[in-house]
């Protein structure tokens, strides 16, 4: 069996594909701007591993690239950066891409499409654990969380017109190899702990006692394949994201970074936000019922493999 990942050069893309890989699929992964090669796919490329250049936003482009490898499976991970862009090619590549992928699939008789949504669409909520029945608030602060949004929406109404089987995947707070940014507390934590600098943060100095749900990126590539592997599934949203397991507050976060590096400097501000959210994290069971998915790493295991990744390659 086949699988076509958009944004196969991403991080989360990345990490999928090798998870599909050892799963004994063929994978062709698109690619947009850039091209990564990472160690640990570079023997795969050329033989179960096929890299096409697409842009979701060409629905010729896309009918072609799917047409031509008739995939069973077409997981779509593309999206616009995360360092923001302007509102209309943001817009293009969200609602053009959505509608370009969904058409060619239905077009070439894939047998199920994978969305991935956020666990931004929760924000708004006064409290969590969050459920995928929970109604969302129709506002939305940032970008991504409108998009999001309107992609389940719209991806769940064509499947109900075109009889398309379309899944939601909603992946919330993911890191691991091959990711760096600020925005992340642990990935800014555990970058920080492996190369002996102070930690700094995108969005201010966190609070000790505040945390919210994580996921290590290889859970969240099992979550994505389990979903794919499923012969029938009774929902059509899943949280993909590390569950009860990852809800630990920042300040037993860096405690637990220390046990591996007893001198990481990591600070953090004391108490609390005004604003924090009791149990900001996903509940995962309905996926854990449906389709097996049980996270392997917990915070522990997952920034002790981090770290000793960042020592060897940066970022």
């Amino acid at each position: 069996m086949s699988v076509v990942i958009t944004g196969g050069m991403g991080f989360l893309g990345l990490h999928t594909i090798r998870k599909f890989l050892d799963e004994g699929h063929e994978v062709v992964a698109t690619q947009h701007s850039a091209r990564r090669e990472p160690a640990f796919l570079k023997d795969d490329i050329g033989k179960a591993l096929h890299i096409e250049p697409m842009d979701v936003t060409d629905a010729a482009q896309v009918n072609e690239v799917i047409g031509r490898y008739k995939p069973t499976a077409v997981i779509h991970l593309a999206a616009p950066p995360p360092r923001g862009m302007a509102a209309l090619p943001e817009y293009q590549i969200n609602m053009d891409g959505l509608i370009n992928i969904l058409e060619a699939s239905r077009e070439n008789d894939v047998r199920r499409v994978q969305i991935a949504s956020s666990q931004t669409v929760y924000q708004g909520l006064p409290r969590g654990p969050f459920k995928e029945s929970d109604l969302l608030p129709i506002e939305s602060n940032i970008s991504i969380q409108a998009h999001k949004k309107a992609m389940e929406i719209l991806s769940l109404h064509h499947a109900t017109h075109s009889g398309l089987d379309v899944v939601i995947a909603r992946v919330g707070g993911i890191y691991g190899p091959m990711y760096q940014t600020l925005n992340h507390p642990i990935a800014s934590m555990c970058y920080a702990a492996a190369h002996g600098t102070t930690a700094e943060y995108g969005r201010g100095v966190p609070f000790a006692d505040d945390g919210r749900g994580y996921c290590y990126v290889k859970d969240c590539a099992t979550a994505i394949q389990l979903l794919d592997a499923a012969d029938n599934l009774p929902h059509r949203i899943y949280n993909t994201s590390g569950g009860p397991a990852s809800n630990m507050s920042n300040g037993d976060i860096v405690a637990t970074i220390k046990k591996i590096v007893p001198d990481a400097d990591l600070p953090l501000q004391p108490g609390s936000a005004p604003n924090a959210v009791p149990d900001a994290y996903q509940d995962i069971s309905q996926a854990g019922t449906d389709v097996g998915y049980h996270p392997e790493y917990d915070i522990e295991k997952a920034v002790t493999e981090y770290i000793a990744w960042l020592k060897e390659n940066d970022r």
